[in-house]
């Protein structure tokens, strides 16, 4: 087979009519002396226009093999290269949405301190009230108590606030009737 490849060469090169027939006939000579090893190429061709025909059609057949493999790779190339891609964008989204639940996070740290903070001063501001109410009501209490009339025992309730002549405090009805 190596010998037909050898002698096929050198006939493909060769630029003289009459020897291309002499190297055919030495191919032809080679290959019956070779058919007990190996029947020519493929076991079937007897000349070397067969041989050659079958290496041109072997060629072709390998040469589209070869192209459809390389167009395969080069469409998978550009798939994977786009999926690279699409991954990589993923992954920068997934970073600057980290980044930006990291900042979340430390702001809501922030607000939480400062809601404690707001709580305490509610909670202050609450006791405070509570004892400002409280001493309200005892001044009331005690308001109430000195502006009270002695004779009926109600809070006068006008503009006016009448004193007898003795200085006692009393509601209109009884300053009239009693003082």
């Amino acid at each position: 087979s190596e010998k037909i490849i050898e002698d096929f060469e050198k006939i493909q090169f060769n630029d003289h009519p009459g020897d291309i027939q002499n190297d055919e006939h030495s191919l032809s000579n080679k290959t019956q002396d070779d058919q007990g090893k190996s029947k020519g190429l493929d076991g079937n061709h007897q000349t070397s226009e067969d041989a050659l025909s079958c290496l041109k059609e072997e060629n072709q057949q390998l040469r589209k093999e070869l192209e459809s493999k390389v167009l395969f790779i080069q469409e998978n190339s550009l798939s994977a290269i786009e999926k690279i891609r699409e991954i990589k964008d993923l992954k920068n989204s997934e970073i600057e949405v980290l980044a930006r639940g990291e900042s979340l996070t430390i702001e809501v740290r922030k607000l939480l301190e400062k809601n404690k903070e707001h709580e305490s001063t509610i909670i202050r501001a609450t006791s405070e009230k509570l004892q400002l109410q409280q001493e309200l009501d005892i001044l009331y209490r005690g308001l109430k108590q000195e502006l009270k009339c002695p004779i009926c025992l109600s809070v006068p309730k006008t503009e006016k606030i009448p004193v007898c002549k003795n200085g006692h405090i009393t509601c209109s009805t009884c300053s009239q009737e009693r003082c």
